[in-house]
């Protein structure tokens, strides 16, 4: 297993352009993305949203590389 610490994203849209985005992340295959801390700021259409992501892989093999 594996976990990535993406860090914060900042998205420009709409608040329905800005939710989609958030939303995205649950349908990436194969990785499991949780998203946190959504803070919006502006008035739409040109809103600002900013959170965190952090990815979840999970490894399939008998052998891994080292670092």
């Amino acid at each position: 297993m594996l976990i990535f610490d993406l860090g914060q994203v900042t998205v420009q849209g709409s608040y329905s352009q800005i939710m989609q985005n958030v939303q995205s992340w649950s349908n990436m295959a194969n990785y499991l993305a949780v998203d946190d801390g959504l803070q919006l700021s502006g008035t739409t259409p040109t809103m600002t949203g900013r959170y965190n992501v952090t990815m979840v892989a999970y490894i399939r093999g008998d052998k891994i590389a080292g670092p």
